[in-house]
């Protein structure tokens, strides 16, 4: 038996595609009858029209782009940053996200507060035993199901039909260099899922826009307490403002890759300032 949803949604395709709060936007956006599967573009009438790529800032977005973004800043996960080292804070732990800046947010702080945010009743099961018949029931019932990799690195991805004793995942995948966009449908067991969440009754929101604040309030202190900027400034002057020209000449050239990388994570940190703005 088989049976899929007509689940016509592009993820936000940003750096963090398969994160619990960008799998969470896209069932959102379906459930509310807001996605589309027509096509938009970066710049529609200029020389260099690209597919949208779903990163909600233009002037008129995709709104799983920018539930996305919603959700991401109001887990707190957008104001995180990492020290020098690349180690993660107390709070960015506790949010969910690592050290590769993959920000999957698969821990119970997050999930919890954003289905309580979006006022989604929930249930999270993790018994395998249960997984094919309860996705099979849900999709019936027409409610998409978020399920969480067992995969190194975790991930989530949305289950939206099934095939037999197999899960269906459907999903745009766009390349804006190659200006193509393609729906992608693939089969996968469901032995590969760690634990599925079910979307239940939509409610009153059990968190607002007050809570949101309040951890990004909570997560912007922790920087400031574990002084997370302090190694990198540290390094800059040694590096490049306060030696010497000899010293200079003699430095390990490997403290300046070093530098240089962490010069380059730091474009994630504008990617979290863009989710912010959205």
């Amino acid at each position: 038996m088989k049976k899929q949803l007509d689940f016509n949604i592009q993820f936000s395709n940003l750096w963090t595609r398969e994160s619990f709060p960008n799998c969470l936007a896209g069932v959102h956006a379906f459930l509310e009858g807001l996605g589309s599967d027509v096509p938009r573009h970066c710049d529609p009438k200029g020389e260099n029209a690209r597919v949208c790529f779903g990163c909600g800032g233009c002037g008129d977005p995709e709104p799983v782009s920018v539930y996305f973004c919603l959700f991401d800043t109001m887990c707190g996960r957008s104001a995180v940053r990492l020290r020098y080292d690349g180690t993660l804070t107390r709070m960015a732990g506790m949010i969910g996200d690592s050290a590769d800046w993959s920000g999957k947010c698969a821990v119970d702080y997050t999930t919890d507060f954003l289905f309580g945010f979006t006022g989604y009743g929930y249930r999270k099961v993790t018994d395998p035993s249960s997984f094919v018949g309860e996705a099979m029931a849900s999709i019936d019932a027409g409610k998409p199901v978020i399920a969480e990799s067992k995969a190194d690195g975790g991930g989530f991805i949305a289950v939206t039909g099934y095939d037999g004793g197999e899960a269906i995942r459907s999903y745009y995948a766009v390349d804006q260099g190659e200006n193509r966009r393609e729906l992608i449908i693939e089969n996968m067991p469901y032995d590969g899922f760690k634990a599925l969440y079910f979307i239940g009754d939509r409610a009153d929101p059990r968190h607002t826009l007050r809570d949101g604040l309040e951890r990004i309030r909570l997560v912007m202190e922790n920087n400031a307490e574990e002084r997370v900027w302090d190694k990198g400034i540290e390094q800059i002057n040694r590096l490049l403002i306060n030696p010497t020209d000899e010293e200079y000449s003699k430095t390990d050239p490997d403290n300046f890759k070093e530098l240089q990388k962490r010069f380059a994570d730091t474009t994630v940190n504008r990617f979290n300032n863009h989710t912010f703005s959205v």
